[in-house]
């Protein structure tokens, strides 16, 4: 995927949930119903997924040049339940602020002043601009 950011929230939602699948389900089985089973499956798909997940935060974080401190942020959301989900809403407030988003297949920044626009819009008809005003990731 070309929008780091999305592929970091997809991958957060699902790790979060099995987080919790984890916690609140695979962990009773194991010590209330004496079913060790079913940490070992939902263990093993948690941490796959965990995995998946800092390497689409590393990926992210390089290509957008987030600082160490939100990177870090993001790291121990990942440890703490229901903070992958804070970190979705956290990188949804990130998209609406950069405006970023995808268009033809490629991700793009929009200037804020220009977040309302359509595409061909410019900002001042004398001016010379880029007519989408996006920057190009």
């Amino acid at each position: 995927m070309e929008n780091k950011i999305g592929t970091l929230r997809l991958v957060g939602n699902i790790e979060g949930w099995s987080y919790l699948a984890l916690l609140f389900i695979a962990m009773p089985l194991k010590y209330f119903a004496g079913i060790p089973m079913a940490v070992k499956i939902v263990g093993m798909a948690h941490g796959l997924l965990f995995i998946g997940f800092v390497a689409a935060l590393v990926d992210a974080s390089l290509k957008h040049r987030w600082g160490r401190g939100f990177s870090v942020f993001g790291f121990v959301a990942s440890l703490v339940p229901f903070g992958t989900f804070f970190l979705n809403k956290k990188l949804i407030r990130l998209e609406e602020k950069h405006c970023i988003g995808i268009r033809r297949g490629e991700l793009y920044v929009m200037p804020p002043d220009r977040c309302d626009r359509t595409p061909g819009q410019s900002q001042a008809p004398h001016r010379a601009q880029r007519s989408d005003g996006c920057k190009r990731m």
